[in-house]
């Protein structure tokens, strides 16, 4: 009667024996190899006015990027990859100019085509090689090898040391390159955890104060398959404002600038697909909105009033070498 009393018990709502807490943590050995392949759909909004200039401008598009992590080997949780940004692709239609054009960037070569497949740049043709240098700055260390180390949590300490890697990136609010950081300690389904990351620019403007700070929120919400198989699914939300920010940086077209955020709004939230036994990610989706209101006073030039709009869903698809 005992057991059977038992087993009634645990069948009963609120009754069950409580879930162990998952271990979510990265896992690379020396020698694995990863292909990261990451898209994202954007659509940006530009608004500039001051006493001479009533400017708007919509920007949209998807971009494609390809990543490629290999281990060096393992230690203390912490991973030492030699990486390379291989492949770009961005599809862009501007809507004052009606330009739409294909810009394409593997390794150190570039190649922009109009939407009629007029090519406007080619650098191995010897077309336009001063703007092909120009991309080839704008986007860092595209086609060039760089190392960094990532824990066990997804971060990468000294992200903000590698300048050049950070204009793929600008902006970015931490020291994550991938779209999840895993929690500290072992959690069950239905609890969260919470990585700051702090933001010393936004795009060029430089903050002189104290870093932002940008709260982000994970959720394990479920854990699927069994045994050796299983995988944990993760659902990220950010909600931050900020209000009344100060910066500096040198705007296009203005030169150096004094720089008033006197708002910004970003929302996001995303869905992660992580194996347990692998330690990797499997499939990882996302979507944001940013919303920035400023007054930007050039040397020079007028005050200008600024507001942007950002609109952005994207997807990372890693792949497994051998």
């Amino acid at each position: 009667m005992r057991t059977a009393a038992l087993f009634l018990l645990l069948a009963l709502p609120g009754g069950r024996a409580q879930e162990e807490p998952y271990v979510l943590k990265m896992k690379y050995a020396e020698g694995d190899s990863e292909v990261l392949g990451i898209t994202l759909r954007m659509k940006m909004e530009i608004d500039v006015r001051s006493e001479t200039t009533d400017y708007h401008q919509i920007t949209e598009g998807p971009l494609n990027l390809t990543m490629r992590m290999r281990c060096r080997g393992s230690r203390d949780g912490k991973s030492e990859f030699r990486c390379l940004f291989r492949d770009l692709r961005l599809d862009q239609n501007l809507s004052v100019t009606g330009l739409q054009f294909r810009l394409t960037v593997r390794d150190r070569t570039v190649r922009m085509t109009d939407a009629g497949g007029k090519v406007i740049v080619d650098s191995e043709q010897g077309i336009n090689p001063e703007k092909a240098r120009e991309i080839l700055e704008a986007f860092g260390p595209l086609g060039q090898e760089f190392d960094l180390t990532m824990d066990d949590r997804g971060l990468v300490p000294d992200l903000r040391k590698k300048t050049e890697l950070r204009k793929l990136f600008p902006g970015g609010a931490g020291d994550n390159l991938l779209p999840v950081v895993l929690p500290e300690k072992a959690v069950r389904v239905g609890e969260e955890w919470v990585y700051t990351g702090t933001m010393h620019e936004i795009g060029d403007i430089q903050i002189p104060s104290e870093a932002l700070k940008i709260p982000i929120t994970y959720r394990l919400e479920r854990v699927e398959g069994r045994e050796d198989d299983r995988v944990a699914v993760i659902t990220m939300k950010q909600n931050v404002e900020l209000k009344n920010v100060e910066g500096s940086g040198r705007i296009e077209g203005t030169g150096e600038a004094r720089i008033l955020i006197s708002s910004l709004t970003s929302t996001g939230e995303g869905t992660t697909r992580f194996h347990l036994g692998r330690g990797r990610i499997l499939d990882s989706r996302f979507e944001a909105k940013v919303a920035t209101a400023m007054r930007i006073q050039p040397e020079d030039m007028a005050e200008m009033s600024t507001t942007v709009h950002l609109g952005m869903k994207g997807r990372m698809t890693p792949r497994r070498e051998f």
